[in-house]
């Protein structure tokens, strides 16, 4: 998956260190020891500054969860004292102990408004990768096209902006955060280039490893220059894996493919197969004048046990409408199976399908099924 250029900490700490770190240690109530090779003044202050330090909590009264900042100011009556504090906090509910990116802070304080903001069209899934080394992989997928998003013109008339961000988190039974992925997309480029900036598209990907469980999977496009947002969630239940035992990837409709060159191959992307990467339908409908769509799994068979067999299965109101034999292709090195198929859509009419992948092998067989929504 391609992914926009993003602004990060990573490019503050790229820059003049009056400009980058010492204002995030300013920020955080720390200190910056520069343009010197002597360290041991840095160490003898951080020595001190563990030995001699006040610990100060107190509750807000502002109990709105809105990702805003809020400052902090630390006072003493003691004279002649300089303090070092933390400048203030993002007002929103616990991370888990994960950190909270500037750009992120907004994005979580749209996930606690009633309704749910929907201020533009979002796609968001999770597909389930049972990897050899990385059993509990989910692949995220977030998409969203670029049209509603806000692009301001520069004071100077010749250039525009676009500034945005993609946040992905996982909650737990108990509501705790397991995962977040976000992503920082600051767009800039030539005014005359606008119309084509809003005919643009967004794929947001990540590859979180979550252990087995059911999780809440929130999504959150946030626009900044407007302040408005778009939410999704849903269910994810991850499965407990037995490696000696038959395993099977979700089941995917393919909603397009790209033919990558060598240097991009990653050889552990779950939806790289050969040499093109398969891009997911996140619940778009299928035009039946294309003629078909596609689908893939991925299949991971028991060590010694006999060679597994695949059936594909098309239903509609519970009702069986076809089945299908399927051979599986050939396993690679780590003995995975990716298996593409086509399903005809001449002979299927418009409406609503689940389309199911059955897979045995000896006395195990597992199955996994996705809706197929077909429309004139």
């Amino acid at each position: 998956m391609r992914q926009a250029a993003a602004v990060s900490t990573l490019d503050v700490l790229r820059q003049d260190p009056h400009t980058g770190l010492a204002e995030l240690a300013q920020d955080t109530g720390g200190l910056l020891f520069d343009n010197t090779n002597n360290l041991r003044q840095g160490f003898d202050r951080i020595e001190h500054d563990l030995r001699n330090y006040y610990l100060v909590g107190y509750t807000p009264g502002n109990d709105t969860y809105d990702g805003h900042f809020r400052t902090i100011e630390v006072k003493v009556k003691r004279p002649g004292v300089t303090i070092a504090a933390r400048k203030g906090y993002f007002a929103v509910r616990d991370t888990g102990g994960l950190p909270i990116n500037s750009w992120e802070a907004p994005a979580l304080g749209a996930l606690e408004q009633k309704p749910v903001p929907n201020a533009f069209p979002v796609r968001a899934g999770a597909l389930l990768f049972p990897e050899r080394d990385r059993p509990g992989l989910v692949p995220v997928i977030v998409d969203l096209k670029t049209a509603p998003l806000t692009f301001q013109p520069a004071a100077d008339g010749k250039t525009y902006s676009s500034d945005f961000a993609v946040l992905v988190r996982f909650l737990d039974a108990q509501n705790q955060v397991a995962r977040k992925a976000s992503q920082h997309y600051e767009v800039k480029g030539p005014v005359a280039d606008v119309p084509r900036a809003k005919q643009g598209e967004v794929i947001f990907y990540r590859e979180p490893e979550l252990p087995a469980g059911v999780y809440t999977m929130e999504t959150v496009v946030y626009d900044a220059p407007s302040g408005k947002s778009s939410v999704r969630l849903s269910t994810v239940e991850v499965p407990k894996t037995d490696a000696g035992k038959l395993r099977m990837s979700s089941l995917m409709l393919v909603n397009r493919v790209e033919k990558l060159p060598e240097k991009d191959r990653r050889s552990d992307n779950p939806l790289l197969v050969k040499d093109t990467i398969l891009y997911p339908n996140l619940g778009e409908a299928v035009s039946k004048t294309s003629n078909e769509v596609g689908f893939y799994f991925a299949v991971y068979p028991a060590a010694g046990a006999p060679a597994p067999e695949s059936m594909i299965e098309l239903q509609q109101d519970g009702k069986r409408v076809a089945q299908l034999p399927m051979p599986l292709a050939a396993s690679d090195a780590s003995g995975r199976i990716q298996q593409v198929g086509r399903l005809p859509l001449g002979q299927l009419a418009p409406g609503t399908y689940e389309l199911r992948a059955i897979v045995k092998q000896g006395n195990d067989q597992t199955s996994r099924s996705t809706m197929l929504r077909i429309a004139e």
